[in-house]
């Protein structure tokens, strides 16, 4: 990994615990964009966080004018960019170019796997209160891998999953029952951690 966004995330992660309001930490996070390297991926991580402290008060089209700065320089992000704009897209209530960013999205996991992607967007639209959408998303991310086999799920998007189903009414299912074990280990882990 790069060294300068080693550096960078440890400076995103100090505003994170120790600065308290959305407007403090984006005053802290603008400046530390100002002094990261244009289009590098450190000034690409300062962005997309900074981009979601900016929507989560509302601020959707300074976010979405941010993240088309990174889009625009073809940098690669974790969730992808595009999954950003799409979240951003929804909050503000851009259906045309949301449903845009998800077609471009769903192409391209016909082609690979798409990692954090299905959780952000998954959850974008679950925020949206669209849990069609929310609910394929999350249901994407472990297409492929049977609900036996539970260490190779991935937990965040068969959580995402379970809630939305729970949501909908729709009945229990395997993957539902992996979830179930997932947290429930999860749980004994933290008892025994902590005690």
């Amino acid at each position: 990994m790069d060294e300068d966004l080693d550096a960078v995330q440890d400076q995103i992660d100090d505003i994170e615990i120790n600065l308290d309001g959305r407007e403090e930490k984006i005053a802290a996070l603008e400046r530390l964009l100002a002094d990261a390297v244009r289009h590098s991926p450190a000034w690409a991580e300062v962005i997309t966080v900074l981009a979601g402290h900016q929507q989560a008060l509302g601020w959707h089209e300074a976010a979405i004018a941010r993240l088309e700065e990174v889009r625009a320089a073809g940098i690669d992000t974790e969730p992808s960019i595009e999954a950003h704009l799409l979240s951003a897209h929804l909050g503000a209530g851009n259906d045309a170019e949301a449903a845009a960013l998800e077609r471009e999205l769903r192409a391209r996991s016909r082609e690979t796997y798409l990692g954090d992607d299905y959780s952000w967007v998954g959850e974008a639209y679950e925020e949206a209160d669209r849990l069609k959408e929310a609910l394929r998303w999350f249901s994407m991310a472990n297409r492929d891998v049977d609900p036996d086999d539970i260490d190779m799920l991935e937990p965040f998007a068969l959580a995402g999953r379970w809630r939305v189903r729970r949501a909908i009414g729709l009945p229990e299912d395997a993957y539902d029952e992996a979830a179930r074990i997932v947290r429930e280990s999860n749980r004994a882990r933290s008892a025994r951690e902590s005690g």
